[in-house]
Parts: structure tokens; sequence; C-alpha cells
């Protein structure tokens, strides 16, 4: 609540009195008022509460030697210490936000406004923001816990009176002056969403906050306290090893930086061992933003592999108020630690929704897509639609085999020629092949294509893999296989990199283009004319007027390397985020010529995709909600009968739903509904 402005001549802040709501008064002594009955104004001012007016009233009168112009907030009532404070977060019930259902300011009666010569007057320093002001205009009594976040955790349920105390409470540090923008900008948040600016008063904020939610018995969301625990645990001392005949646990360096330390934070030492920490002491880890570091990627071996505290003090290091709403529970993180990812502090959650079914090859397949595009699954919904009403789609694979382009060099043009020259021939052929296909049971080479410039060699290594994407495959392989060319007349040859772009990886190129790379299929579906009105709701000639125009034409003109589509990028890119494929691969595996034709009446449709880079098994088909969509579409794992054949199909499915969505987005714009249609999904409500 605010303060009233300033009143009168002079350097004398005014106020007037702020008197609870039943008419009682509030006494706060250590500064000086003019009114021996000071009020809400000056509660949080500092000085020890009194519960009448007295001799301390006047205790610091600029008169008096102990005078002090420049007013704080940091002699609250009943701020616990750290340790203190820590304890009572530990007893804290943990429960979900209730309902806000009912909820108004008017339920927690307190103070009003009232005139009776109260003119507090000095600077108020304002806790959450640093900022000094000497304008009780200026200056807000903030509830440190929002009124609405207590109507949230328990308040709802009590008597009128008791809110009216939690609302005026003078025992507590929940009444604090702080900046009106400060007190706007806070809000109802709690310290998930919001903690002060000032970084050295979070600790109190954080002990005060948990005093008075344990005073008044109210719930923490987990989210919570997790924040408060990583502040809180700021003030921690770590524990370090004493001697012990038990076994030494596995330690890991923590450094303190150069930083100024905080109030609250941690003294300064070199070392000191986290594996001794029970989990209850987790928290202890942490220091403010920036004050502390450890080696995050030893984690999770330090702590014998326990991933969800790993990861917990990982957040709180890096910043608990900003991970509290990125979930990390209740997830297999074994498939993802060595596999997936480094440095875990939680996981992403996406919209997953199901376009379809699909025929595709005469079987159907509902299609798992992850985005957060409205429309998007929809429209390919429709795109199936319009294609099993013709009979489902039909698809070819025409090549299957990753690539892998190192680059070599040689000491002049000459032997750099020579090596071109051995690798185009026979011998050299077989020795590489040899070499390649000993280092697993599944890789086998299929083609080796060099490339001069100057001394330089790009040699692009292509192979089968399997079920697997094969990146980790067919690099092993080529490893051995220059180790081996090295060895067989060349040692003057260096390696440069065992990846030198003449891949390509994760790049528009116009050799995957014209070569393709990992599986290259086209899917071809014949739409009755009928189809084309009561579904996509245009005409045969102005979708293949559209194609011509738009895909093949405006591609040509901005010089696309493989973009002669519509959004074919849009269907990989939701399918590979599904399906735990390489998302960065969606570069590539997105080339695309989409073709339109009228054939006797009928629109036969088809996309060309000559580098579809999927697998289904290793990487991210590992994880359960991933391998889960892949199982779904029946592709997961490896066939024991013929290896290869669930990523060949997979790459089929792919090619399937990019022609589903070209059909739909064309007919679109054909019938002018693009821009309504996303209107309607992508804007349905305002957040």
């Amino acid at each position: 609540m605010p303060l009233p402005a300033k009143a009168g001549p002079g350097p004398a802040l005014e106020a007037r009195p702020v008197r609870a709501g039943d008419g009682s008064g509030w006494v706060l002594s250590g500064w000086w008022c003019d009114d021996e009955v000071c009020g809400a104004c000056c509660l949080s001012f500092g000085g020890e509460l009194s519960s009448h007016a007295g001799p301390n009233a006047r205790k610091n009168h600029p008169s008096d030697p102990s005078y002090h112009q420049d007013i704080t907030n940091m002699d609250q009532p009943g701020i616990p210490s750290p340790p203190t404070a820590r304890s009572l977060l530990s007893k804290l019930r943990v429960s979900r936000s209730e309902p806000g259902t009912g909820y108004s300011r008017a339920k927690f009666p307190h103070w009003e406004t009232i005139d009776d010569g109260c003119n507090v007057r000095g600077r108020w320093t304002s806790p959450y923001d640093g900022e000094t002001v000497d304008d009780a205009s200026e200056i807000d009594i903030d509830h440190l816990v929002p009124l609405k976040n207590a109507w949230i955790s328990g308040a709802s349920h009590w008597e009128a009176s008791r809110r009216r105390t939690f609302a005026n409470d003078l025992s507590s540090p929940q009444l604090w002056a702080v900046t009106a923008h400060a007190n706007r900008q806070k809000g109802d948040d709690s310290p998930d969403e919001w903690l002060p600016s000032v970084e050295g008063f979070r600790c109190v904020y954080a002990e005060s906050w948990v005093r008075v939610k344990d005073k008044y018995g109210l719930t923490v969301t987990r989210e919570e306290r997790e924040a408060l625990e990583g502040v809180l645990g700021a003030s921690s001392l770590f524990q370090t090893s004493t001697a012990s005949t038990a076994p030494t646990p596995p330690t890991i360096t923590i450094a303190i930086t150069g930083k100024p330390l905080l109030p609250c934070s941690v003294p300064a030492a070199d070392n000191v061992s986290i594996a001794l920490l029970h989990p209850d002491e987790a928290p202890l880890m942490v220091c403010s933003p920036g004050l502390l570091r450890f080696e995050a990627l030893r984690l999770e071996k330090a702590l014998s592999n326990d991933h969800p505290r790993a990861i917990h003090l990982r957040r709180l290091a890096i910043s608990p108020q900003h991970t509290s709403r990125l979930p990390y529970h209740d997830y297999d993180w074994s498939r993802v630690s060595g596999t997936c990812c480094e440095n875990v502090i939680g996981y992403v959650p996406l919209p997953v929704g199901t376009a379809g079914p699909l025929l595709v090859d005469g079987t159907s397949y509902a299609i798992p897509m992850a985005t957060t595009e409205g429309t998007l699954v929809a429209s390919t919904s429709r795109g199936c639609k319009a294609i099993n009403l013709a009979g489902g789609a039909d698809t070819v694979l025409t090549a299957d085999g990753i690539t892998r382009g190192p680059c070599v060099s040689f000491p002049s043009l000459v032997r750099a020629a020579q090596a071109k020259t051995w690798l185009d021939s026979k011998p050299g052929w077989e020795t590489m092949r040899s070499a390649f296909d000993s280092t697993s049971s599944f890789a086998r080479l299929q083609s080796i294509k060099t490339a001069l410039a100057g001394s330089q060699l790009f040699i692009r290594f292509k192979a089968s893999t399997g079920d697997a994407m094969g990146m980790n495959m067919i690099s092993k392989g080529v490893e051995k296989a220059l180790n081996v060319m090295a060895a067989s007349g060349f040692t003057d040859m260096a390696i440069t990199s065992v990846s030198g772009n003449y891949c390509a990886d994760k790049k528009a190129s116009a050799l995957n283009w014209i070569e393709g790379r990992g599986k290259s299929v086209v899917a071809e579906a014949v739409i009755p004319p009928e189809v084309v009105r009561s579904v996509l709701k245009t005409d045969v000639d102005s979708l293949v007027e559209l194609n011509t125009s738009k895909n093949l034409v405006g591609s040509a003109m901005a010089g696309c390397v493989g973009g002669f589509n519509a959004h074919a990028a849009n269907i990989v890119a939701a399918l590979f985020l599904a399906t735990g494929q390489d998302a960065a691969q969606v570069v590539e595996s997105a080339n695309c010529i989409t073709m339109m034709k009228n054939v006797g009446g009928n629109l036969q449709v088809s996309v060309s995709m000559p580098s579809i880079e999927v697998g289904t098994i290793g990487g991210g088909t590992n994880l359960e909600p991933q391998a889960a969509m892949l199982n779904l579409l029946g592709v997961h794992g490896t066939s024991e009968t013929e290896p290869g054949e669930k990523s060949r199909r997979l790459a089929r499915i792919v090619a399937a739903a990019v022609l589903a969505g070209e059909l739909s987005l064309c007919s679109a714009l054909a019938a002018g509904h693009l821009v309504g249609a996303h209107m309607r999904h992508n804007r349905a409500r305002s957040l």
C-alpha cells in the first residue's frame, strides 16, 4: 500500500499515519516522528517494536546524537538465521497451489489512512532494488508473502480475523517499505517467479518468506521450495572430509571465484567435497549465481549417478528463480547420461499431436508431430484425409547411405593426386572397404568420392548403417580406413579433420541435393478432382499453377538449394522432435521438390526427398517418450531379419507426411485460406 505524498515545506517527509482496519494502533520505536503513536507508515523503517508509545518513540529525534537520517528495513522483527530458515523450510508442507477462486484483497482487512499528525521524515532505502528516496509518495508497504499467495496456499480456509492478523502482522517480517515500482514489479509472485534485484538482500528475503509461511502454516509449491532452497543454500557452510576409516567417497572440486561474497554466501574455500553431502544438504552447494563454480560435467559421476540430485544442484547453482519452471522430476535420466546431453538441468516439454491416420504403402499410420505451431497438425491431417480418400500414398526408396567427408593434406599437389588415383583404383577401394567394414557388424562401405583442392584431398565415404542414422558408426569406420590408407604408402598424409564438410552434415548443400545423403525417398498420390474440391476447397488447375509459381519459379528466384517446396521442414522437424532424431539434420532432411500435374483431370502430386537422415536406434530414440512415438509407428529398434528395414520405413513415412503437409498448405494458399486458419488456431486466446 502506498504512503501518502509529501506535505508542507522543508526537507522533512510528512506522512499520515496508517492504522489497522480495526482501529488498533501500531507502534514502532527507533525512528523519529512528531506523533508519539506512529502507524504502519513507520512500521518497516527499522528499530524495535513497542506495544505503546513512550520514551523510545523519540529516541532518534534529530536533536539526539544517535539520530540516523537514512532509514532502512533491516531491523525487521523475527527474521530467522539461515540455519533456522532452512530447518523451517524443510518442515513446510509442499502442495500444489489452490485455485484462486474467491480471492480479493478485501478478504484481508488491513490498514486505513487517517490524519493524526504522523510526519515520518528522512530517507528511505528500499531493500528490494537498493534505491534511496526522500519522498513518501514513492514508498509502498509491501506484504512480503502477497495476500493472493497466502490465499492459494491455505488462507482461503481461514476465518476473517486470522486473515486480518496476517495482513497487519508486526511481529514477523511480513511488511516492508519498498519503492512503488519494485512492489508493482513483484506483484503476487512467489520466489520462483521473482526475487529482489539486490542479490545481497535475497537471503533475508527468503528467510523472511519462510518465517511468515511457517508462522501461518501456509504451504509452498515444489518450485517455490526449490527457489528458496537455492537462495538459503548460499548461506550454508560446506562440509569437508574428516578422518575416518570409511572409504573416501569420490570428490569434486568447487572453486569460489574472486568476486566479493554476498551477505548470505559461503565462506571462501579452495576445495570441498560434495560427495559427503546428504541429499537433504544438496541446497547447501549453491551460492548466488556467478559466485560459485564447480565442475558441473562431473556431478553425476561424483554422486554415484544420482541424476536427480546432480540436476538439482546444478539448477541451484545456475539460477533457482529461472529454472523453477523447467521440469526434471519423473524422468529416466539414465537414458540421457553419456548419450544425449551433458550438464543437464531438466527437459523442455513439447506438445505432441497426431496427424492422420495416413495410408502409406497400404499401411495406416498415426503421424506423431511435436510442434508449437498452431494449424500444423490440423493442416497435415487434412492432407492425410485427401490422400486416404485417393487410396493412399505410394513411396519408393532409391538410396540408403550416410556420408562422412574427411579432409586430408599432402606436401604437394602431386602427392594428393596420387592418393586420389589410388582411392579411385580397385586395389585402393578394396583396401579401404575392408578396413572400414571391419569396424562394425552393420556398417558397410558403399562408395568413395574424391575431390582435390590444391594439395588437400576431400574424400566422401558413403555407407549403409543398418537401422541407426549412422554418424557415429561411419565416423569410426572412416578413422580406421584413413589409418590403413596412411600405412599403404601415404605416410606423408596428414588428417586435417575427420569431418571436412564434404559430408555435408547439417548444412544446405548442392552435393546432398544431387547425390543424396541418408535415405532418398519419393512419395506420390493421385487425388481425384472431387476430393480436391470437397476436402482441399480448391481445384486441380489452381493447385498446379500455384505449385509452379511458388515452389518452382519462386524458389529458383530466391536461389534455393533443395527448397522447391512449401514447408517440408515443418513436417520433418515435427516428426524428428517426436521420434528422437537429430533436430539439426532437418537442414538437409527437408530437401524436397514438390511436383503437381493435371493427369486426366486428377491431381498427381509428389515429393522427392534425397536426404532424409533418420534412425530407429541410438541417440534420442532411446528416450522413453521418443521411443513410444517410434513404437506408435511400429519402427522402434532394429529388424532382426532385415537390418535397416525399420529406419527405411520411417523415412518413407516422413516423405508421405511431407506430401500431406504440402498438399494441404498449397491448397490453403490457392484458396486464400492461410491467414484465416492461422488466426483461428494460432491466436485462439490471449495469454
